[in-house]
Order: structure tokens, then sequence, then C-alpha cells
């Protein structure tokens, strides 16, 4: 594999080194990663963009072992002393044949906060360029957190401009990826939080939907809203609805997710921001395999014109410790609604 930026070449050994491109920038950073086998990229989309994070050695849990992905087992669980930042390298890799954007959301317990890459200053969101069969790394680092326990999700938008209306188009390339991690402020625990079972639940006998996910223009049927988009006048409140099942891969280890239900958070996105369902900042409850979920939405039209775009994020098991057991756990497995399209109008 090469890696390019301006003029300079350079050969890369994918279990030696890494190199960080600006292409914006035009700066190049070589840094060392582990060996070969410590080095999976365990987070993937579409099997194109993948993606790593790992806190600082002093901040990883006794159980921390990346060489232990290969295996799928795992603690993905930091430590951090209260008033310091979480800090660690994030790693990017594009198998795409071309160039991708991508636009970093970050969250701490479902709510948007602001992060920054590298020395760029405190932001919301961060769009890279990255180059096609290119490794990226930058060192992520948190504002300073109070004592607590945080779910941490970091949220990967992919071609955050594509506002193609061939539904089919975007659902193939709008799925977007997200890294989990927990953290631990101090001597905070896991909270407890008790998730009631979900309203408005039809049975699938059939089990023909059973990993429903769609955002949808009726409370029946899975017809994907908007088909040709949307227009509408600026702040402009209308309705959809997000339709889901539970599919048996997110249950953790040893729960039945047709007996005892797996929890959900979610999370609405308009464009990079984290907008609420409604009167909610987010939705939280317990699926059960076998049965759809309808929840009604009210959506506020963005207050300036152009083209827009909305989705919804799943999160299944909130507030548990994010440890991996196994190469065919998907408990912690993020999976979002296709995008959809908001053309508002010139008031």
């Amino acid at each position: 594999m090469t890696m390019k930026c301006g003029s300079q070449i350079t050969t890369l050994l994918l279990f030696v080194f890494s190199i960080n491109v600006f292409a914006c920038q035009g700066i190049a950073r070589l840094l060392p990663l582990p060996v070969a086998t410590e080095v999976v990229w365990e987070d993937v989309y579409s099997g194109g963009i993948r993606s790593r994070f790992e806190s600082a050695p002093h901040q990883q849990d006794e159980d921390y072992d990346p060489s232990l992905y290969a295996a799928g087992s795992t603690s993905r669980i930091y430590l951090v002393e209260p008033g310091s930042a979480l800090q660690g390298e994030l790693g990017l890799w594009n198998h795409f044949p071309d160039l991708k954007p991508v636009k970093l959301l970050l969250l701490l317990n479902y709510q948007q906060v602001e992060f920054h890459l590298d020395e760029r200053e405190f932001a919301t969101s961060f769009d890279i360029d990255l180059l096609p069969d290119e490794i990226y790394t930058f060192t992520l680092t948190t504002l300073p957190l109070a004592e607590g326990y945080y779910d941490f999700a970091l949220v990967i938008v992919v071609n955050p401009e594509n506002a193609a209306m061939d539904t089919r188009s975007r659902a193939r390339t709008t799925f977007t990826p997200v890294i989990r991690r927990s953290v631990f402020v101090g001597g905070a625990m896991l909270p407890g939080v008790d998730f009631k079972p979900f309203q408005n639940v039809a049975e699938d006998a059939e089990r023909r939907f059973t990993d429903a996910l769609f955002l949808t223009n009726k409370p029946r049927g899975f017809n994907q809203w908007p088909g040709p988009g949307r227009r509408v006048a600026p702040g402009k409140v209308f309705n959809l609805f997000l339709r889901f099942a539970t599919p048996n891969y997110t249950a953790r280890p040893g729960v039945d997710a047709k007996v005892d239900g797996v929890p959900f958070a979610f999370v609405a996105f308009m464009d990079d921001q984290v907008v609420p369902f409604g009167e909610d900042p987010v939705v939280y409850g317990r699926g059960f395999r076998g049965e759809i979920v309808t929840i009604p939405i009210k959506i506020v039209a963005p207050g300036t014109s152009g083209v827009h775009q909305f989705f919804i994020h799943r999160f299944p098991n909130p507030y548990n410790a994010v440890k991996v057991e196994g190469p065919v756990d998907r408990s912690f497995y993020s999976l979002s609604t296709e995008r959809v399209v908001i053309e508002v109008e010139e008031p």
C-alpha cells in the first residue's frame, strides 16, 4: 500500500507505522502503531470505512487488551480521574476505491458534546476527507469530565452531503458506523436505569421484519419516508414514524431477546446536530424480539433554506459496560436509519 501527500510518497508497512495525513493542510505525520496482531479495525462500515479508538494507556481498564480484538473478546472500558479529559488515538481507514468525506460527532450519555482532534479547536463536529486506501490517525480529546459514568459514542457519518433522492442509493451509502466505549470517572458506578417496554407494538408473527429500522410515512407498513424528498417551509412541524424490530444479535450474551427484551436509546440528528424527538431529547425503552414498535415523531424543519438531512441512530444496551464477549457478540452494534432528505423552501 502506498501513502501520498503532495509530492511525497511513503511506503507503509502496516504492522510498523501508520501515516496521519491532513490532505487539506498538506501535512504528513508518521506515528508508531502496535504490531500486526494488535492492530484490529473492529468497527467496520460496509467493508469500506474501518475505524478504531484506543485511550491513553493510563486510562485503560486492567482488562483492556487490543490484542484480543481478533479473538472477539475484550473490555472497552476507560477509567478517568475527575477533572481530566479522556484522550485516545482515533484511526480511520478508507477501503473504498474513491475519496470518502466523513463527519465525526461525539455523544456522551447520548448528548452531543464538543471535542477536538489534534491541535484543532474544540467543536461539535469535524469534516475529514479520506483518500482511498489511506490510514489516518488523530489524537481525540474530550473536555474535562466531572465524576460520573459516561456512555461514549463516536458517530461517523459517511458521505454527509449525499442528498441523492434515490432511496436505494442512500440506503447503500448512508448507514453510519459508530465507536462505543464506557468511561468511568472517579468512583462512578453504572447507573441503574429501568427501561420500560415500548408502547404501540404489533406482533411480527412470521418474523419478516426481524431487523427493521425505518423512517416511514405511515404508522403501518414500511414505505420509507420520504420517497422523492420532502419540501417544507422553514420551521414547519411535520410528522413521520420510526418503526423497528429487536434483532437477536442486540441481546447481551445470556439474555433472551424475546423473554427479557433489549434496552435501546434512540438519538435523532439533523445535519450535524442532535435534535429532540418532539419533547424528548433521547428516546429510551425496551424492545422484544417478534414485535414491531412504532414511535410517532414530530420534526421541526430547519430555519435556513436548502437541503437538510435527518436520521435516527439506535444504540442497544445503553448504560451497560462495553465488554464484548466473543467473536459473535454484536450486542453493542449500533445502526442508523437511512438519511432522509428535507428541502426547506425560501421564506
